[in-house]
């Protein structure tokens, strides 16, 4: 009996081994690593090759958690067999759920994941050779895995994990002082560019100051000094519809008896609202005037966006360009 509870005993460490060494390569730090690598400290070149390889770091710790799960629960089985107990393979998994479950998964994978910059780089060695012993068994899980994600491509699940690692990259970077506070909410900021749209940012007309396109000279001094911006756009006064935008230092500069707003009046881009910052901002930067029209889907002018306006969805708010 006692041989039997030493041998289930080592399964138990054993599989907490597995589990917890899965637990300690996600919650490593990766900043500490490339310096270690760059540095050639201690076995940090033997992890960064293991965590090159995830499919077959989790391959292996799959295998060796399993296999010491049913070598403890045969062992016990045996055993009670032996002694002629009644449902002895019933028996022996309602005996060993809970110890497995605490020593063999909770305990060691939370040890791991407080203490993974020292344990993952001391065990390292020993989890290499567990992948080198069972790679005729997670050799052929990987050439299954592959083939599966050949024949059933998930780009969306693929980009998901992606920003998750990316964004777990930079809180790092963050709590060990790399990234600033400030820099990493722009960081966030950027990650969210593409769920952000035109009509989300952009100011509504309703509180846009517009020029009619019949305005005097005198009107437009007027309006300049009340509401100073270098950018106007402009209205038709009968349609009230948007026909361009002026800048007020070309209409200030026209004192001619000739004056006309409309001749300096300039084509500006027009922006879907349901179009994302990221393209809103390529829109306008191939334009000649750094100010968009946003359109509803009827085509309707509903606001108006400038690249301050983008820009500030990256940096926070910003004073008068």
């Amino acid at each position: 009996m006692i041989v039997t509870i030493v041998f289930i005993v080592v399964c138990i460490v054993m599989e907490g081994f597995y589990a917890g060494f899965e637990t300690g390569s996600y919650c490593l730090n990766r900043i500490r690593l490339r310096y270690r690598v760059r540095e050639g400290i201690g076995q940090s070149g033997l992890v960064d090759r293991l965590l090159a390889r995830p499919a077959g770091l989790v391959s292996t710790t799959l295998v060796g958690t399993n296999l010491f799960v049913y070598l403890a629960t045969l062992s016990l089985t045996n055993r009670l067999q032996a002694m002629d107990t009644a449902r002895a393979e019933l028996t022996a998994t309602l005996i060993l759920a809970l110890p497995l479950f605490i020593f063999a998964e909770v305990i060691p994978k939370d040890l791991f994941r407080r203490a993974a910059d020292s344990l993952v780089y001391v065990l390292a060695k020993s989890f290499m050779v567990s992948v080198v012993l069972f790679s005729p068994v997670t050799a052929p899980l990987g050439l299954i895995n592959r083939l599966l994600h050949r024949l059933l491509p998930s780009r969306a699940d693929q980009l998901h994990y992606s920003r998750a690692r990316l964004r777990h990259f930079f809180e790092e970077s963050h709590s060990e002082g790399v990234l600033s506070a400030y820099q990493n909410t722009m960081v966030d900021n950027i990650m969210r560019l593409r769920e952000v749209t035109a009509e989300a940012i952009c100011v509504r007309m309703a509180s846009v100051i517009t020029l009619p396109t019949d305005a005097s000279f005198d009107q437009v001094r007027k309006l300049a000094e009340k509401f100073p911006h270098r950018r106007y756009p402009v209205r038709d006064p009968i349609s009230a519809e948007v026909v361009g935008v002026v800048n007020v230092l070309d209409l200030l500069q026209d004192r001619g008896e000739s004056f006309s707003v409309l001749r300096h009046v300039r084509d500006v881009a027009q922006i879907p609202g349901k179009t994302s910052v990221i393209d809103a901002l390529r829109h306008l930067r191939s334009s000649t005037v750094p100010m968009g029209l946003v359109t509803d889907e009827k085509g309707r002018v509903i606001g108006v966006l400038t690249v301050k306006d983008l820009v500030e969805e990256i940096v926070g708010e910003l004073g008068v360009w």
